[in-house]
């Protein structure tokens, strides 16, 4: 880097930034703090045209999003979306003598922890040069489609170059001004137009050619994020992840270049298995099965984990 690259990048903000995201192999973009208005007219418009179950809607979408910037922030000018590349992970049960692996989908593994490192991160980069940034709940699949870090797939899941599905996004509020605006409307991969794989893969048929976006009231990733039995309509073949669903990403090809990333992750003795499956109260576990399913990190209740394991194993056992 010559002396005037780095003066450059000192005078820029923005390109420090996403040099210090490209080191560290992660995508970065800033949107105007305007574009927010947009999103959320665009989600709630797509409500009132009956794109969403209102059951769904009311359950996932209604109160999920913090639309406005925290007020110790002062003027949000900007969002900044970062991503970066995450594994999927494989954890084994032993039930019986027996080892059985289990998924857990890669946007799940250390969700908390990876977003607020990626976050920290631009925020450590801002106050060096005057800014700040904040965490933003908002729609981050949205704002990395429109800052132009990623497309969508038909399965409704964002897909970036290098990355595939395989990551995970962050957003953060900051006082640092947008600069030329990157927005761009929602656009799918140009090869889902041609491709049916997600919409055969799907065990209960949310993914349509028809329509966009799927149907999430039927997607085995709602179900089994939300308490209560599950629908006698769901196929038991259907559970294939601790949480989530795996199956359109398994066999989407602009997956096929990430698709081994798995990384193997804590064993479970029978015992443990065997309290797991009994729904124990946290408080019953030993600190070491504790530690073992803290270590994952998918912000899941733990009544929920334990359900939704006695359903992927259900067929094992």
């Amino acid at each position: 880097m010559t002396c005037d690259d780095v003066s450059m990048v000192l005078e820029d903000p923005q390109t420090l930034l996403r040099a210090v995201a490209a080191a560290r192999g992660w995508v970065l973009g800033a949107v105007p703090a305007a574009r927010v208005v947009e999103v959320r007219r665009g989600l709630e418009g797509a409500h009132a045209a009956g794109s969403f179950d209102s059951d769904f809607y009311d359950l996932e979408l209604a109160d999920a999003f913090h639309w406005e910037p925290p007020a110790e922030l002062g003027e949000a000018r900007s969002v900044i979306v970062v991503a970066r590349p995450v594994t999927a992970g494989r954890l084994v049960f032993r039930v019986g003598g027996r080892t059985i692996p289990v998924v857990v989908p890669p946007t799940y593994r250390r969700f908390r922890a990876v977003g607020q490192e990626m976050v920290a991160q631009v925020d450590q980069v801002l106050r060096s040069v005057g800014h700040r940034a904040v965490a933003a709940e908002l729609p981050k699949k949205a704002l990395a489609v429109g800052a132009g870090l990623a497309r969508y797939g038909r399965n409704n899941i964002a897909y970036f170059p290098r990355m595939g599905s395989y990551a995970q996004i962050a957003a953060a509020w900051s006082d640092l001004p947008a600069g030329e605006d990157p927005w761009r409307q929602p656009a799918m991969l140009e090869d889902c137009a041609a491709c049916r794989a997600c919409v055969v893969a799907c065990p209960t048929g949310a993914i349509s050619t028809e329509r966009f976006p799927l149907h999430g009231e039927l997607c085995v990733t709602h179900l089994n994020e939300w308490p209560g039995s599950f629908p006698d309509w769901l196929p038991g073949s259907a559970h294939n992840a601790l949480v989530g669903c795996m199956r359109c990403q398994t066999t989407c090809p602009a997956d096929k270049d990430v698709a081994g990333w798995v990384e193997d992750g804590p064993v479970f003795s029978d015992e443990e298995t065997r309290l797991l499956l009994a729904a124990v109260p946290r408080e019953e576990l030993a600190a070491e099965t504790l530690a073992k399913l803290d270590g994952l990190d998918t912000f899941m209740e733990h009544g929920l984990l334990c359900r939704n394991l006695a359903a992927v194993l259900a067929g094992e056992i």
